[in-house]
């Protein structure tokens, strides 16, 4: 009873100071500027095309920002890479080109309700902080929202100066067949994410922000790890924080594995895209500093212990896309518990040790979409799929995101944590409108 009284205590606060609703509810998408990116170099695709992402201004006045950072895994070979860049299926997360829209059921619009933007789908990928609706959204609803699309295959890591030529064979997005032609991959996602901040200081008001709250899903839910610190650096007269959902793919030891001995481990994989990205120096700086071995830094579980920005971690802890990309084995019930174990601990102990930071740990499977928003599909918006409403002590996810920020607004640093207990995976746990 006393969260859901400073929830609404807290919520008519934020309702006197920001009385508007968003002037537009529609996000207009623009290109970077190809000159703005980190070191000299050109922002990409990896593809070659030019990064866009998508804006959103908040009510009149507002100047808090939602800042969301698309997943979509990794590709963890120069092949997979190619499939991502060049095919209609995959080119969504590997180009900017509006061609891409049409496979995953989207048209493209230079304006578009981002329910309808394939990826983000409103609360389904991008969580309940891109929403409009203030009861889904009762901390961002009329905040200012910057939707930046995943378009490098390394959770926005990439700094490689040069392209690596590949070889190919087959019908490139815009219906051209090629056969045998040399064609470049780009490895640029942080000259990328620069560019972003860049676009949005100059053109949207960023460099004013008060308030800059930086989430992520899936493989942008690790980049929002790996970044959270240097979001602060590049906006040192803003209050940020992060908040990343279903992102904390851990250095997982402790199981048999489901995968053969000759197959590559997840170091092995997470390791080969940080290499190839040249994407070292974008991962948290003062773990790099501080690990005796600074690549262990890829892992979210490493790096938590170093992230000096406020957290707000929501993250299944039987989360099965996880599960399966760190190598639990499912089928052994007793190696998938300890899993959990552990991903509870961690963040737990995260928040212990940092009272300023918060998580919602759930005990679903589901991989992402767990704010509890609300969100159904319609006629108007067919790819808005389900959330899942997950209650935690009273509480679900966007209630209690809502409750962290006022705890950092008012510097009461109270360190919840709201934590599903009992077995796992839970079938109860998330319940689908």
């Amino acid at each position: 009873q006393v969260r859901t009284i400073v929830l609404w205590v807290g919520l008519g606060l934020w309702g006197s100071a920001h009385p508007a609703a968003p002037p537009d509810s529609l996000a207009e998408t623009h290109l970077v500027d190809p000159s703005s990116g980190l070191d000299g170099l050109v922002p990409r695709c990896l593809d070659g095309t030019t990064p866009r992402y998508w804006f959103q201004p908040g009510g009149e006045g507002v100047r808090s920002w939602a800042i969301h950072l698309q997943g979509g895994g990794w590709c963890e070979s120069l092949d997979s890479c190619a499939e991502r860049a060049y095919t209609s299926k995959q080119c969504l997360i590997g180009s900017s080109s509006t061609e891409c829209f049409t496979p995953r059921g989207a048209t493209f619009a230079p304006k578009m309700d981002l329910r309808d933007v394939p990826t983000c789908q409103g609360a389904r990928w991008c969580g309940a902080l891109m929403l409009n609706n203030r009861t889904a959204n009762p901390l961002a609803w009329n905040w200012n929202k910057l939707y930046i699309p995943y378009c490098d295959g390394g959770s926005f890591s990439g700094r490689n100066r040069t392209s690596t030529s590949i070889v190919w064979n087959g019908t490139l997005p815009n219906g051209t067949t090629v056969t045998n032609a040399a064609l470049p991959l780009y490895f640029r996602g942080r000259v990328n994410l620069a560019a972003v901040v860049a676009a949005a200081k100059a053109r949207h008001g960023l460099l004013d922000a008060t308030d800059v709250v930086v989430g992520g899903d899936s493989a942008g839910g690790l980049a929002t790890y790996w970044s959270a610190d240097w979001w602060a650096e590049q906006l040192p007269t803003s209050r940020v924080a992060a908040a990343p959902d279903s992102g904390f793919f851990f250095d997982w030891k402790g199981g048999s594995s489901k995968r053969s001995p000759a197959a590559p481990s997840w170091t092995d994989e997470l390791g080969w895209v940080v290499t190839q990205n040249n994407g070292t120096a974008s991962l948290n700086a003062r773990c790099r500093e501080s690990e005796p071995d600074p690549a262990r830094c890829m892992f979210p579980d490493v790096t938590l212990r170093h992230i000096a920005t406020p957290l707000f971690a929501m993250q299944g802890r039987a989360d099965a896309v996880m599960d399966d990309i760190v190598q639990v084995n499912k089928s052994d019930g007793s190696e998938v518990a300890a899993a959990a174990s552990q991903v509870a601990q961690a963040l737990t102990d995260m928040v212990a040790a940092r009272p300023d930071s918060a998580a919602f740990i759930t005990g679903c499977s589901q991989h992402c979409g767990q704010w509890g928003a609300g969100q159904v599909p319609s006629a108007a918006h067919p790819l808005a799929s389900a959330d899942a409403r997950v209650v935690i002590d009273g509480v679900t996810g966007t209630e209690a995101v809502a409750l962290w920020h006022a705890d950092l607004v008012s510097g009461n640093r109270s360190g919840r944590v709201w934590l599903q207990s009992g077995p796992i995976p839970c079938a109860t746990c998330c319940d689908f409108l």
